[in-house]
C-alpha cells in the first residue's frame, strides 16, 4: 500500500540515511500502516507454513529482508508458537491426557514442536543507526521493532559496525544486560561485489 511506502521511506529511512525526511506532524497513521503491512506479510507466510505443516513438510527457514519487514519475525514466531501449542493441546485431548504428559520423544509431538522452531533469519541491508539517531521515532515503536527482531534465530548485517549498533540499541531500548545481548545471534556478511 502507498501508506506503507510512506511509513518506510519517510519515517524509518529518515533515521538511517536522511532520505525522504518528513515532519513529525505528517507521521499520523504511518506506524499503524507499517504494522498492518507487516501483519499482511506475516499472515501470508504463516498460512503457507501451516499448509506445509498439514502435509507434514517441516523444518523450514524463513528469510526476512530489510527494514520494511522488521516486525515480521516476531509476528511470525508468535503465530508459529501458538499453532504448535494449539496442536499439542488437540493431540493431548484426542489421547485423553494432560498436555504435560505428552512424550517428548513421540514422533507426532516432535513434528508439532518443529512448527514452532521454524528457523527465521532477518537480514538488514542498510546501516543500522546509532542509538542517538533513533530519537525521532517513539521509544515504544523501537521496543516493538527490537523485540520482534530478537525473535529471529539469526540477525544479519553487512558490517560489524551495524551489528554493534543493533546490540547497543537493544541495550538502550530493551534494557538488556551483557549476558542478554551475548545471546543475540547477529552475524556480519560482507557486501558482495
Amino acid at each position: 500500500p502507498i501508506t506503507q511506502l510512506g511509513a518506510n521511506n519517510d519515517i524509518l529511512q529518515e533515521e538511517y540515511a536522511d532520505i525522504f525526511p518528513v515532519k513529525k506532524s505528517e507521521r499520523d497513521g504511518y506506524w499503524e500502516a507499517y504494522k498492518k503491512t507487516n501483519e499482511m506479510f506475516a499472515d501470508q507466510m504463516f498460512e503457507r507454513l501451516k499448509e506445509l505443516s498439514n502435509k507434514k513438510i517441516l523444518k523450514h527457514t524463513i528469510w526476512v529482508n530489510d527494514y520494511q519487514l522488521m516486525l515480521v519475525p516476531g509476528m511470525l514466531r508468535d503465530r508459529l508458537i501458538q499453532l504448535s501449542n494449539d496442536r499439542l493441546a488437540a493431540l493431548a485431548k484426542t489421547r485423553k491426557v494432560d498436555i504435560k504428559s505428552l512424550n517428548e520423544d513421540d514422533a507426532e509431538v516432535k513434528q508439532i514442536k518443529d512448527i514452532a522452531s521454524t528457523r527465521i533469519v532477518y537480514f538488514h541491508h542498510i546501516p543500522f543507526p546509532i542509538t542517538a539517531a533513533l530519537r525521532d521515532i517513539p521509544k515504544e515503536e523501537w521496543v516493538e521493532i527490537l523485540t520482534s527482531l530478537r525473535k529471529s534465530d539469526q540477525i544479519c548485517f553487512h558490517v560489524d559496525e551495524f551489528a554493534n549498533n543493533f546490540v547497543k540499541a537493544t541495550k538502550c531500548f530493551l534494557k538488556l544486560n551483557e549476558s542478554d545481548t551475548a545471546k543475540l545471534k547477529q552475524k556480519t556478511f560482507g557486501i558482495p561485489i
